[in-house]
């Protein structure tokens, strides 16, 4: 299993992606957490932004088409993707899962 971060501007843009996400079964769960405060240097310049954080569950076979489908709707020049792998999942959690990205 993967797990998926991304930010995003505003909450709407994130509950947007996250039910697309989840209605295309790429992601069987997608968190969204408002009210991050970044900070960060782009183009030479320290940048101080409120973000939404999705967090995106989802079986390693989909991993890629998530990614994908996160850079197509992402409003971003260059979205903030990362994936972790687990180390360890519930069993039952994981069969949930699958069941769910498999469709």
């Amino acid at each position: 299993m993967k797990v998926v971060f991304t930010t995003l501007p505003d909450e709407e843009k994130a509950k947007t992606m996250a039910k697309s996400l989840v209605e295309k079964r790429l992601a069987a769960c997608v968190w969204v957490i408002p009210n991050l405060k970044s900070f960060y240097i782009w183009e030479g310049k320290l940048e101080e932004d409120n973000e939404v954080l999705l967090v995106a569950k989802t079986i390693d076979k989909k991993l890629d088409e998530l990614i994908k489908a996160i850079r197509d709707m992402h409003p971003y020049e260059v979205p903030e993707i990362i994936a972790l792998n687990t180390d360890y999942v519930l069993p039952e959690y994981l069969k949930w899962a699958e069941e769910v990205c498999n469709g």
